[in-house]
């Protein structure tokens, strides 16, 4: 499975559960994991053959979705038509999320990701291609088995 997918799969999942533990609906729940598939996707644009770029695999841009949240929410308010602030806020702390799972995922990869100050840091030495992909899709069905289909979910988390 390529990289991105086992990346879309994680990330939608982790967002579209992080945007239900914040309490929004369902529309927002399904916005969550759309916004943070396309973000692993714009990630990964990133890639030159086996290279990675810094500037999307960097842990520096990680902030970057939840400073883009706030200045759209400074620029443009959509109070009006019932979009709160602190909406678009937790869909930035959520994208945020997704960015740092993607990176985590990456981390463990022989390409690494970008540090500032230390350059290219791998956690861990397997091949982009490989099994490890598998990894975050096993965690994706961890999660929506644990989370989404427990019957103790109701009770815990609502």
């Amino acid at each position: 499975m390529p990289g991105t997918k086992a990346h879309m799969i994680y990330s939608f999942t982790v967002a579209s559960t992080l945007a239900r533990l914040m309490g929004l609906g369902a529309f927002w729940i399904l916005i969550s994991g759309v916004m943070a598939a396309i973000l692993d996707s714009i990630i990964d644009s990133g890639h030159r053959g086996h290279r990675r770029s810094a500037i999307t695999h960097s842990i520096a841009s990680a902030p970057a979705p939840l400073i883009i949240a706030f200045i759209a929410g400074l620029l443009m308010p959509l109070t009006g038509i019932g979009f709160e602030m602190d909406v678009l806020i937790q869909l930035g702390l959520i994208m945020s999320a997704s960015f740092l799972g993607h990176l985590f995922w990456d981390s463990l990869t022989v390409n690494g990701i970008h540090v500032p100050g230390a350059g290219w840091v791998s956690l861990a030495h397997f091949e982009s291609r490989g099994v490890i992909n598998m990894i975050p899709v096993l965690f994706a069905v961890a999660i929506i088995l644990l989370f989404w289909s427990s019957p103790f979910q109701t009770e815990m988390f609502l």
